[in-house]
């Protein structure tokens, strides 16, 4: 089970770096503890901006794809925008088309239907007449790198493919006019972090570029690409990688522009989330905006979202952004009924409590929302958790896994059980006939238990430091607050109090538990409002922690901010250890 572990590293360094940088000696901790152990790196970090993003020409074939693009450019040729369905590629298939409307050339623009087509460029799409018959070049985005044969038909039909992703790429790469992926084995660039709005983003960096060398903004303005980073920011916080390097410098920019509200999709779908006048962060991002963005392709259609965020009015943008709140409810009541019937089927299973993975399948499960719902069974199960929307010939399955198990190579190990995989280490999807799914089974646990982490620090809470509530305050909040934007690889600060007391607490949202803690010093002590989400109603309320494993923020309402503490719950799971048998106890 993962508990919490108390990072401990350089305290000599941590002391250095907070006299140098006259900071709170817990920032200097936190910077320490996310690799930053020099004054000069600490600058790099909190100073970082566009001008210290790696240069475009950095990625493999870039040169190849903007010289392509050109041409096309200024030949007038069709060129079709291929995205994919999740936020990543939607907000990656708006900016391509705000670049080239912008410059003045028109595009069109395809993304398939998840369901009744399935993920990227297939065949298919051309025999079919999808993509038409007119077509001089298609750029993809966020898809694409394992379309060989929709590459090789789009070739017969003299139709040239430029390739921007960022998954994982077989052995051999597509025969495309240029293949920009960071992941491909002969690319040097250091990219290979970034989601697939990112590599577009990248993409139109380079281009403009190309074209102004070549005198193309002689006679038009060129695009000012930091308005773009709205949707690099979404995209990139959305596919949860890293918040480090370049895509904090991306993120950070877009939060900003964010903020200005110059995009209408991205103010009117701000007010239909809730949201208040409150400075953007990426919590904001990921919790309430992507998963708008996302409904549409997991139970509708993706271009829904794409028209909101290429909306060009206030009417139109409010219009769409109302209908993709009513399909967030449709998507949310999904995966509710979804999950409930995973979290049955683990409980009735006395076997599946002893083994190192979860695989589920039913034939009425919706495909579209089973990664969300598998992450969901991670977070409380926490092991590799794979869902499977069976059909009669085959299942299509999505797979989530924890720290330090590497799930797409788990899923390597078992590929003669699957007709196909991709991913990443984190995430991945699968198709299998129904005849192989029992070995599958075997096949995977097994694999996964030879995989997990010999040392369980791996998967334990980080804890960032120890701390009294009393050093707990609104200046070390402030200086906490340049860490951000907070994600993957850059996490929000992690925290451990001793001897917490709770005075109150009550469900909200039927199961969410708020509460008010206090630490006692002496006769006196120090209260703080604190909130276990997700924590259920069949759980007795705890009466005191110790340790209390928590994460500080701002609690923000009515143009006002209050500090309060949200419980790290993965790092408290044995308070209920012996009350929850069934449920929350691999």
């Amino acid at each position: 089970m993962p508990g919490w572990k108390l990072q401990n590293r350089d305290e000599p360094i941590a002391k250095e770096l907070s006299v140098a940088l006259d900071c709170h000696p817990v920032v200097a901790r936190l910077l320490v503890n996310r690799g930053i152990r020099s004054f000069e790196m600490a600058q790099r970090f909190f100073n970082a901006s566009a001008a210290d993003l790696t240069s475009p020409f950095a990625l493999k074939d870039m040169d190849l794809a903007v010289r392509r693009i050109h041409n096309a450019m200024i030949s007038g040729e069709n060129i079709v925008i291929f995205g994919d369905y999740d936020a990543d590629g939607v907000t990656s298939t708006a900016m391509l088309i705000e670049f080239f409307r912008l410059s003045g050339v028109k595009v069109q623009s395809y993304i398939p239907h998840r369901i009744r087509e399935g993920y990227g460029l297939q065949p298919g799409h051309f025999i079919e007449g999808r993509i038409p018959k007119n077509t001089d070049l298609i750029i993809t985005a966020d898809c694409g790198i394992a379309s060989h044969d929709a590459v090789a038909s789009a070739r017969q039909m003299g139709i040239d493919v430029i390739i921007t992703d960022h998954h994982v790429p077989l052995p051999t790469l597509p025969r495309a006019v240029a293949v920009i992926n960071p992941n491909r084995p002969d690319c040097r660039s250091g990219l290979g972090n970034l989601a697939g709005v990112g590599v577009a983003f990248y993409l139109v960096m380079a281009l403009r570029k190309h074209l102004r060398e070549k005198g193309f903004w002689s006679d038009r303005s060129e695009p000012n690409l930091k308005t773009f980073c709205d949707l690099v920011a979404i995209g990139t916080i959305a596919d949860m990688v890293p918040l480090t390097g370049n895509n904090r410098i991306l993120s950070k920019m877009g939060l900003s522009v964010i903020d200005a509200g110059r995009r209408p999709g991205i103010r009117a779908l701000i007010r239909h989330s809730g949201i208040g006048g409150d400075p953007m962060d990426s919590d904001t991002v990921a919790y309430r905006l992507a998963p708008r963005l996302n409904a549409p392709g997991r139970v509708r259609h993706a271009d829904t979202a794409l028209s909101l965020l290429t909306s060009g009015t206030e009417k139109q943008a409010n219009q769409l952004a109302r209908v993709l709140d009513d399909i967030n409810w449709e998507r949310r009541k999904i995966e509710g009924e979804i999950m409930a019937a995973a979290e049955n089927r683990v409980a009735e299973n006395t076997a599946m409590r002893h083994c190192s993975s979860i695989v589920l399948w039913d034939e009425k499960w919706h495909q579209g929302v089973l990664g969300i719902v598998a992450s969901r069974l991670v977070r409380k199960y926490q092991r590799p958790v794979i869902l499977i929307a069976m059909g009669p010939d085959m299942g299509k399955g999505s797979c989530r896994s924890i720290p330090g198990i590497d799930i797409l190579t788990v899923l390597h190990r078992c590929e003669n059980e699957l007709i196909s995989f991709g991913g990443h280490a984190m995430a991945a999807g699968l198709s299998i006939t129904p005849d192989r799914i029992e070995s599958f089974v075997e096949a995977f646990d097994r694999a996964t238990e030879e995989s997990q982490a010999s040392d369980e620090s791996e998967t334990a809470v980080q804890v960032d430091a120890a701390l009294s509530f009393s050093e707990i305050t609104e200046d070390l909040m402030n200086q906490i607050d340049r860490l951000r934007p907070f994600g993957n690889g850059n996490p929000a600060p992690c925290f451990m109090t001793r001897d917490v007391t709770v005075t109150d607490s009550r469900t909200v949202g039927k199961i969410h538990l708020r509460m008010r803690l206090t630490q006692l010093h002496g006769k006196r002590g120090k209260s703080f409002d604190a909130i276990w989400f997700n924590f259920g109603s069949e759980k007795p309320s705890p009466h005191r922690f110790d340790p209390l494993i928590y994460r500080p923020s701002w609690n923000r309402w009515n143009g006002r901010k209050k500090l309060q503490l949200i419980v790290e719950a993965d790092a408290l799971r044995s308070y209920f250890r012996d009350s929850e048998p069934h449920a929350d106890s691999p």
